[in-house]
């Protein structure tokens, strides 16, 4: 006996699972409602950064020449999404976590990735907006030059995700919103702290630095924004710097598979 004469009546197909661009979505506009609300968030996330590079392009614009951007420009990213995606993310997954929405959301038809990319996606946008504009604001007002724009557009979305991946290898060692805080200023120091000590090794014959964060960064900035880059190959500390950029992501996504938790740690 078919399954529609069992049932009196023809019997309606399951109602396919919800895709991953549609859960998130539907997450992102909730978390977009939720950072309009959050003054501190806001003012992390967006007035903090845009300050930084109105800053920094005044200061510098008059100390450093076309091709001199490569250093002031790394410094600025880092901070950028140091402060505006890393911070900002770091908060705001260990604050649905410690509320419960996290595990709300695990109730729902939407996966693991979903949650976790609509929860970020906000911070997602901002940090990709802020180095849009951290870039324009250098070529426009401070005259710099990017030969391989690309490059430099490669560096920072791998940037963004490293930035993304630490925030959530972060809450996996803090016990609430309390501890995050302070939780987020060692692997912000080391960001920023290797990009300056890069700026100042750059010069000599050690290679240590181009294998921390900000050194890598820095390494691929410089190769973006050298003329030589107009050539058909591309420059090894450049191509090295992307690789090490990619293997800190791969490290911090190794630390969230050990780390992250779904509830609040007891």
């Amino acid at each position: 006996m078919s399954p529609s004469s069992a049932a009196g009546g023809p019997v309606s197909p399951p109602s396919p699972a919800p895709s991953f661009a549609r859960s998130a979505a539907a997450i992102a506009r909730a978390e977009f409602t939720l950072l309009r609300r959050n003054a501190t968030i806001l003012v992390i996330s967006i007035a903090v950064p845009i300050a930084m590079t109105v800053g920094t392009v005044l200061v510098a614009r008059d100390a450093v020449d076309a091709s001199g951007w490569a250093v002031p420009l790394t410094l600025l990213i880092a901070l950028v999404l140091g402060m505006g995606v890393y911070m900002p993310a770091t908060l705001s997954i260990t604050a649905r976590r410690e509320d419960l929405y996290l595990k709300r959301l695990r109730t729902s038809e939407a996966g693991d990735a979903a949650i976790v990319g609509g929860v970020l996606a906000p911070l997602v946008v901002a940090g990709v907006a802020q180095s849009i504009i951290a870039v324009a604001a250098v070529v426009v007002f401070g005259g710099a030059t990017i030969p391989a724009l690309p490059l430099a557009g490669a560096a920072v979305l791998v940037t963004v995700a490293l930035a993304l991946l630490a925030a959530i290898a972060t809450t996996g060692l803090v016990r609430g919103t309390e501890q995050a805080d302070a939780a987020t200023m060692p692997f912000f120091a080391f960001f920023v702290l290797s990009a300056v000590w890069a700026a100042y090794e750059s010069s000599g014959d050690g290679f240590v630095h181009l294998l921390l964060p900000g050194g890598a960064l820095l390494a691929v900035m410089d190769g973006a924004m050298s003329s030589e880059l107009a050539q058909p190959a591309m420059p090894g500390p450049a191509l090295l710097g992307l690789a090490v950029l990619l293997a800190w992501c791969a490290i911090s996504a190794f630390v969230v598979r050990r780390t992250f938790r779904w509830e609040p740690r007891r």
